[in-house]
């Protein structure tokens, strides 16, 4: 994803050089990220080697900023109990191991313990100018994960939305 292009001081000069910025996200089943940055490294060098003009002006690729995914199965029983759960309710429930990185990957690389990411809303409106979440899909998943905690947790009751909120809430 290039997020910011800049080249150039003034807007009739050509410019001498341009930098572009962004992120580059990868499933796990790429490689750890040294691979994953060498792979990238290799493909820059390859394409000015093959190319005359980046032969004299070679394309340079930094790394400022770099994360692994998160490295575990999709079948943890914790996915696959929210699957269930997902299913039960009528929705797709599929797990889908996502190409991006994110706090998760703290929990599940570093601490061993078993995460997933779930929410309502799609990732790929994740931190854009215009990101937000209809409010249906947010009262929805609130329902699913009021559904879910309770399977999670043993509890037997079907209760919705509403119900749980009059009894978490004072009257």
């Amino acid at each position: 994803v290039i997020g910011k292009v800049s080249a150039g001081h003034y807007e009739t000069v050509t410019a001498s050089e341009a930098v572009l910025r962004g992120g580059a996200y990868f499933s796990p089943t790429m490689g750890e990220i040294g691979e994953v940055m060498a792979a990238m490294t290799r493909a820059i060098d390859e394409a000015n080697a093959a190319d005359e003009f980046l032969s004299d002006n070679p394309a340079r690729l930094e790394f400022l900023h770099h994360d692994d995914s998160t490295r575990q199965s999709p079948q943890i029983p914790l996915a696959v109990a929210l699957s269930n759960a997902l299913k039960e309710r009528g929705e797709s429930g599929d797990v889908i191991p996502g190409p991006f990185a994110c706090d998760c990957r703290h929990l599940v690389n570093q601490g061993g313990i078993p995460s997933v990411i779930f929410g309502p809303g799609t990732i790929a409106q994740a931190h854009k100018p215009d990101e937000h979440i209809e409010i249906e899909e947010y009262l929805a998943c609130i329902e699913h994960l009021i559904a879910f905690v309770g399977s999670w947790c043993n509890e037997t009751r079907d209760r919705s939305f509403e119900d749980a909120a009059k009894e978490a809430l004072p009257a």
